[in-house]
């Protein structure tokens, strides 16, 4: 998912969390008392990865 440098669409950021089954509140409140899932693990590795390429 090269993005060179701009930021991701919202309708990449639907896919993804759709596609791991994370809700936005769980992404944009990341902080709240809740666990994170695997998928949502798995969502972090992968953004995390998409901002280390820029």
């Amino acid at each position: 998912m090269e993005n060179k440098g701009q930021q991701p669409s919202l309708q990449i950021f639907y896919s993804l969390v759709t596609r791991y089954n994370i809700s936005v509140d769980q992404f944009f409140f990341p902080n709240r008392d809740t666990e994170k899932s695997t998928q949502r693990r798995q969502l972090d590795t992968l953004l995390d990865n998409i901002a280390i390429r820029d």
